[in-house]
């Protein structure tokens, strides 16, 4: 059986176990879980429908993505790989199947103590936008149907339109921040597509039930969103060279690193003085200390997006596509 075949089969067989208990891990094989390859960089998945938003568990134990649950009603799950690659060793799908609706589980971010937080989008079959999204919280170990701490589309107290949310990151005492986002929804006679628009940077508290949002000041457009162990925020903004870093407890952004020569920054990610980032198509990796920086150079022409580095600093996992395809996952070794 080919890799393509292997990852395929894996999939079919999880999703079928996931409608019934779905929350469970389950083993797609029985030999021992290794990857296809041991060599740097890796190809991860093998899907013909995309493979996307990857992070990481905690411990660099694993790696969440979202994948297809490959169903007819075109459901999205979350699944687990080991952090080396592999076959899939958990899929979370939503445990209330309809073949009238889509559920997409997305954009999933994993805490210390098992914590989880994912956006689930609800449409009928086929349509061109969702019919509401929700941010949920929940553990890795009870996954769904978890709380829904923010419900979209929605307005503020200022009339601004929340549409969604992304780049989803845990802070260390438990608070999750994320960029807020304005959806546009291109309808036929354009290609379907939905183009987010990002607002600023958010901090959700909870409390009990009662959840409270605080803008991230000087975050207005922001591109990207990491956040380091001490609980410091990391962005980009529009047409900009410059890593902004709000430190703990301070009120404003300041400006933490210049990569000049590369064009406008996103996909940021930090660990100590590490920094990486995505620049005129291309993904960097800096050492900020030495002023160093390497190009990743992606095989086949391949297209780098969405950049998740280990908690350890040692790995990245990343997106890559050719044009015009579905992107799949590779693992790259740190610089």
């Amino acid at each position: 059986m080919s890799r393509r075949a292997c990852a395929a089969a894996a999939v079919a067989a999880l999703a079928a176990l996931a409608a019934c208990e779905h929350a469970r891990p389950f083993a797609a094989y029985v030999e021992p879980n290794v990857p296809f390859d041991s060599t740097y960089p890796r190809r991860l998945t093998f899907s013909t429908s995309g493979d996307v938003e990857p992070a990481w568990l905690p411990g660099d134990s694993g790696i969440i993505y979202a994948l297809s649950s490959g169903e007819p009603n075109q459901d999205q799950c979350l699944g687990v790989l080991p952090p080396g690659g592999g076959h899939l060793v958990r899929i979370v799908c939503h445990d209330l199947a309809d073949p009238d609706s889509t559920v997409l589980l997305r954009a999933p971010a994993v805490g210390a103590g098992g914590r989880l937080a994912y956006l689930r989008e609800r449409s009928v079959v086929g349509a061109a936008a969702p019919a509401a999204i929700e941010l949920v919280v929940a553990t890795l170990a009870d996954p769904d149907p978890g709380h829904a701490v923010l419900r979209f589309p929605y307005t503020d107290a200022g009339g601004t339109l929340h549409g969604s949310a992304g780049s989803l990151r845990w802070l260390p005492g438990g608070d999750l921040v994320y960029i807020a986002e304005q959806l546009t929804f291109a309808t036929p006679p354009q290609p379907p597509d939905t183009i987010a628009t990002p607002l600023w940077i958010e901090r959700l508290t909870q409390a009990g039930d009662t959840a409270t949002i605080a803008v991230v000041p000087g975050s207005a457009g922001a591109t990207s969103l990491a956040v380091d162990s001490a609980g410091a925020l990391y962005f980009t903004l529009p047409g900009d060279s410059v890593v902004y870093r709000v430190a703990p407890g301070a009120a404003s952004p300041s400006s933490w690193y210049v990569l000049g020569g590369i064009g406008a920054l996103s996909g940021v990610q930090v660990h100590g003085n590490l920094l990486v980032a995505v620049g005129d198509t291309n993904l960097y990796v800096v050492d900020v200390a030495a002023h160093t920086r390497v190009r990743v150079t992606p095989p086949d022409s391949l297209r780098l997006a969405r950049p998740a580095l280990s908690p350890s600093g040692t790995r990245l996992v990343v997106e890559a596509a050719r044009p015009g395809l579905f992107p799949d996952l590779w693992l790259y070794q740190a610089p």
